[in-house]
């Protein structure tokens, strides 16, 4: 009662990262964004097709990035390689 509804939420949170990425589409810069398990549960519910998800979002395990060790792309990318962000 009272709070925020989904529908609302999830417009806040689009329009918000849409002027981030206004902000920095011309820089070439590239932006983290940190949020709450809510906020990516509601715009990973509405970006998947049908509203089928891929599973529970989970808040410390959405970032994980263990996966892209197999492809060598820590050591050369995030900056490992002096020539990328």
């Amino acid at each position: 009662g009272g709070g925020e509804s989904l529908d609302k939420l999830y417009e806040r949170c689009t329009s918000s990262l849409e002027r981030i990425a206004a902000k920095h589409s011309d820089t070439g810069e590239r932006v983290a964004v940190v949020t709450h398990g809510g906020v990516i549960r509601e715009l990973y519910q509405r970006a998947c097709p049908h509203g089928k998800s891929g599973g529970r979002v989970l808040n410390t395990t959405w970032g994980d990035v263990s996966h892209l060790n197999e492809t060598g792309y820590l050591k050369s990318g995030f900056g490992g390689d002096k020539t990328s962000g």
